[in-house]
């Protein structure tokens, strides 16, 4: 399959609204909107004014398939974004100044923060904090509802400004006790900073009639539910399918090989169902490899101890499409076509409680509740990265699908509350 093809409109064709996010440079800037909305689009774009200004900016996410696709934006429209800077140059910025905050934190002080007690985050970042002067002209800080309040609270005082681009309704990791952009720009006054906040009301990837379906995942987000999808463009119903775990593999290298010019993304719930994916498609001619045939080409990532290092670096300089990737992994990317396959998992998932960090005790959200292997949000969240086609595949129909009604011709069920 070719490369991962990155999409970013012209600075010409954003909205009203991007346009008065992207202007915004006298103070701090939240930019906050639903899948598709354009934040990451707004702060790109910021970013990149900074860079051709020669300002010392910085880039953040959490995830490591985000920051992929973003140095891929950059490598792919390097000509129109970075005019005059050579290729070297242009990878040594992606790689000092674009990437996760994980990877930035254990550059700086030599530890993971997964194993950071919070004092111990707030007396490193303090120790690097220069007394006369910012250490950074901006920050920007894309999906920030995925940084823990007091890693974000203290990254503040590194930079004159912020760019914060937030969605409450993809707060997975439930950080937050309180909408998750709100309590964001409460981190941001508290700090003594001006904050602009610009919210982007339309969405620009789903189809009318995925986002519809998307959204019956979580009928209890009002925020969600009033989002008004009258502009939202025709499609294709998502495609509920019953199969044999076999014959799932089988239709996913059908389509995969009908498709052979689309951005396609293969979403599951755990590492081992990527593994079994992969093992699929090699066995069907594909490869990860770094030398593999640009027609059967395809990449992986998952967090787990046992992915393949290599084919992780490969995947970071050369994301190709298919991409295989876990639910909790795919905030921020699109996809022409989404494949959610061995979907019965979600019984399982959504009655399994984590344990933290491989111990016995529990996983908890900020506001006490246990922590599951998946949410209703996960499912909201994976069914918005498509843009124009939606696989579900299961070998039995699972609760959360209660909605469906694969006996009245594929329609949704609308008695629902909403």
């Amino acid at each position: 399959m070719p490369d991962f093809r990155f999409r970013l409109p012209a600075i010409v064709d954003l909205t009203f609204a991007q346009q008065i996010a992207y202007d915004e440079q006298q103070q701090s800037l939240l930019v906050t909107g639903g899948p598709g909305s354009g934040k990451t689009v707004v702060s790109i774009y910021r970013f990149q004014r900074e860079v051709m200004a020669n300002r010392d900016v910085i880039f953040f996410t959490h995830h490591r398939t985000l920051i992929a696709s973003i140095r891929g934006t950059f490598r792919q429209q390097a000509d129109v974004m970075m005019t005059g800077m050579s290729e070297a140059a242009i990878e040594r910025l992606l790689s000092k100044s674009v990437g996760t905050i994980t990877s930035w934190y254990a550059r700086q002080f030599g530890v993971y923060l997964v194993d950071e007690s919070d004092e111990s985050i707030i007396a490193n970042i303090k120790r690097i904090e220069n007394p006369k002067e910012y250490n950074f002209y901006e920050i920007f800080i894309d999906e920030a509802q995925d940084l823990k309040p007091i890693i974000l609270d203290n990254l503040i005082i590194l930079a004159a400004d912020l760019t914060c681009g937030a969605d409450r309704a993809q707060d997975l990791n439930g950080h937050y006790i309180e909408p998750a952009d709100e309590y964001i720009r409460t981190l941001l006054t508290n700090r003594g900073k001006e904050v602009t906040h610009q919210e982007l009301t339309q969405n620009f990837r789903n189809t009318r009639q995925i986002f519809e379906f998307a959204r019956k995942f979580v009928p209890e987000d009002i925020a969600v539910q009033n989002i008004d999808v009258t502009e939202l463009n025709d499609g294709e119903n998502p495609e509920i399918i019953q199969l044999s775990p076999n014959d799932q593999l089988e239709l996913i290298v059908k389509i995969i090989r009908d498709n052979p010019n689309s951005n396609i993304g293969i979403l599951v719930h755990f590492y081992k169902q990527i593994n079994t994916i992969r093992d699929h498609l090699i066995k069907n001619d594909f490869s990860c490899e770094e030398d593999a045939d640009e027609e059967n080409s395809f990449s992986y990532y998952y967090v787990n101890k046992s992915m393949n290092l290599a084919h992780r670096d490969i995947m970071e300089r050369n994301l190709r499409s298919p991409f295989l990737i876990t639910f909790d992994s795919c905030k921020g990317l699109e996809f022409d076509i989404v494949i959610i396959p061995m979907f019965e998992k979600s019984n399982w998932a959504m009655t399994n409680p984590k344990k933290k960090n491989g111990t016995e005790e529990p996983d908890t959200f900020a506001n006490g509740d246990l922590k599951y292997f998946a949410s209703r949000n996960h499912y909201y969240v994976a069914c918005t990265r498509a843009r124009g086609k939606l696989y579900i595949m299961y070998d039995y129909k699972p609760d959360i699908l209660d909605f469906y009604d694969e006996n009245d011709n594929g329609k949704i069920n609308d008695d629902l509350p909403f």
